[in-house]
Formats: C-alpha cells, sequence, structure tokens
C-alpha cells in the first residue's frame, strides 16, 4: 500500500486558481487523481486543507517536545517524573511520565541507571 501524501497547502491553492480559471485537470498537472481529489475536497468543503485523521491527538506539541529533550540533556541525572513536573511548572501542561519516556525515545535519549558503585581510584585498584 503506498503512503499517500498531500500537495503543501500554497501548491494546492495555486491549483485550485487554475481550475476556477478554466484550465482542465490534464493541463493543470500530470497527476490527475491528486488534481481530482483536492478539486473535489474544496467543492465539498470550500476548502483545500486535509479533514483530521482518526485516533488520538498528541499530548505534547512539537515546542513541548524539543522542552522535554533539552531539560533531559543539561540535566542527565533527571528522571521522567522529574521532567514531567519541569513540564508542568513551565508549560501548565499535565502528560504522563511514559509520554515524557516517549519523546525522550523519540529524540534518541534513553534511561541511564546511575552507577552504584564507588569508582576505583588508583590508591584503590593499587590496594585490591
Amino acid at each position: 500500500m503506498s503512503q499517500q501524501r498531500d500537495l503543501p497547502e500554497s501548491m494546492a491553492w495555486r491549483v485550485i486558481g487554475r481550475l476556477e480559471s478554466g484550465q482542465t485537470q490534464r493541463s493543470v498537472a500530470d497527476a490527475r487523481s491528486v488534481v481530482a481529489r483536492l478539486w473535489n475536497r474544496f467543492q465539498e468543503t470550500g476548502n483545500v486543507r486535509r479533514q483530521p485523521r482518526a485516533g488520538r491527538p498528541r499530548a505534547t506539541t512539537s515546542t513541548d517536545d524539543r522542552y522535554i529533550q533539552l531539560t533531559a540533556r543539561r540535566n542527565r541525572t533527571e528522571n521522567t517524573t522529574q521532567l514531567q513536573r519541569q513540564l508542568l511548572l513551565a508549560t501548565g501542561r499535565r502528560v504522563s511520565s511514559q509520554t515524557v519516556r516517549n519523546r525522550l525515545h523519540e529524540g534518541k535519549l534513553y534511561v541511564r541507571r546511575p552507577m552504584i558503585c564507588i569508582p576505583f581510584t588508583p590508591r584503590r585498584r593499587a590496594a585490591r
């Protein structure tokens, strides 16, 4: 199954303008199915934007995602609940710790366990 891509909005409006001026769909573009679908959408809704898709809307915006990733990079020792609390204080948006974890994974950031043992100093290594 092919992945359907839509025209950028500025180009879609140009296509609609050419169709309204009387040009044929064939003369506007070689991909008639795209132009036909766009023209039908414009005639039904009066707009070229696509309708919202089914599914749960994202809990965070792209700005929130960047904030979470930036905060995690600055404070390497903070866990997801602390990052969640910081996002709540900064933006007023309440998200779950799983959402924070998902956004960190999208940014290629993963959980690191803190080191429990004491690192060896040269003196302790010699003593062992």
